[in-house]
């Protein structure tokens, strides 16, 4: 134990400038303090059984093979040094005072109502009028949310006004910004009706933490059905998949907001590809988003409702596609199922 400490503090301290004598006597003082975590049959899934370890004092229950791993090692070669160091992790008790162990279920809170800006181009769109009326029909009458529809056909510089008006409507009252944009586009963003493209990232960080200091913290989705290119999917046949390994690397959790967390963009298809849209039945992507919305938003979470999604718009018979780009820090429903 003492000298896998030793290893951790040589390994990483370097970058802070940090003397040797400093690090030898930062390891005498940390050594007692030190903590093991370790899988055991009757640890909970989520509170992970701690026990001290020292010169008097040992775990509870040792692993009993070589291969038994802590739920927080990594598979394969150890992030922390040589092999035989894998099935332990020591953390500090100041990290795990500071929320090490946050549950995974953690979730944004459901607060309030959400705010929806729903902007589509219906120019040499036919059929889009049908994705309008099913987006308003689920989120705004059977949500509740507020919900506010752009002007039609909007040139570069009215969409960015209509964002930048959008941006100065949110506040604490919501507890989600929703973002809808349908349109013409190729991989660098949407077409406007001036017939010039705006970048699709520029939209993302129109809503980022730093331009909206008193949203930060809560999440901002966006759904964006537009062309990304000319391409048409094809099939292959499935084969036999691979055996793969995760690794799960521990990490010091921040109080701080990064301005680009809390940003979840999906994508109706994948850079380089078309977008389809049936002109009597409106979008494959948006009309799948509100199907599996409408089946499953009082119980299960976005991450798993787009997944869902995913896979309706592969099934269908164009085989589309969809891409998902998050930045969430938490999971999000988007009604309470106690509401």
């Amino acid at each position: 134990m003492s000298q896998s400490i030793f290893w951790i503090l040589h390994k990483y301290t370097p970058c802070l400038n940090v003397s040797n004598n400093a690090v030898n006597t930062l390891f005498i003082w940390i050594s007692p303090l030190s903590t093991r975590i370790y899988r055991t049959e009757d640890m909970d899934e989520q509170t992970p059984k701690i026990t001290e370890t020292g010169t008097s004092k040992e775990c509870d229950k040792q692993p009993e093979t070589e291969t038994e791993t802590s739920p927080l090692t990594c598979a394969g070669e150890s992030s922390f040094g040589p092999r035989d160091f894998e099935k332990t992790v020591f953390i500090h008790p100041a990290i795990l005072s500071k929320g090490f162990g946050e549950s995974i279920d953690a979730a944004y809170p459901c607060d309030g109502t959400g705010f929806v800006l729903l902007i589509n181009y219906s120019h040499n769109r036919p059929g889009s009028e049908k994705d309008v009326n099913k987006l308003t029909g689920f989120f705004r009458d059977e949500l509740g949310y507020e919900l506010e529809v752009a002007q039609d056909n909007m040139t570069r510089h009215q969409l960015r006004n209509c964002l930048e008006n959008a941006r100065t409507k949110i506040d604490t009252r919501f507890y989600c910004f929703i973002c809808i944009v349908m349109a013409h586009g190729d991989e660098n963003g949407i077409m406007t009706s001036d017939e010039t493209i705006q970048p699709y990232n520029e939209i993302l960080e129109t809503f980022d933490n730093k331009r909206m200091q008193k949203f930060a913290g809560r999440p901002k989705l966006f759904f964006i059905n537009a062309c990304r290119g000319n391409r048409l999917q094809t099939t292959v046949p499935l084969g036999n998949l691979d055996h793969t390994e995760a690794d799960a690397k521990p990490f010091t959790p921040s109080k701080l907001v990064a301005e680009t967390a809390d940003i979840f963009a999906v994508y109706s298809t994948v850079s380089g590809f078309a977008s389809i849209r049936d002109t009597e039945e409106g979008s494959v992507f948006i009309q799948s988003c509100v199907d599996v919305f409408k089946k499953y938003y009082d119980r299960k979470t976005l991450i798993e409702m787009t997944t869902a999604i995913q896979r309706k718009v592969q099934n269908r018979e164009s085989c589309q596609v969809s891409e998902v780009k998050t930045t969430l820090t938490k999971q999000l429903y988007l009604k309470n199922e106690n509401w």
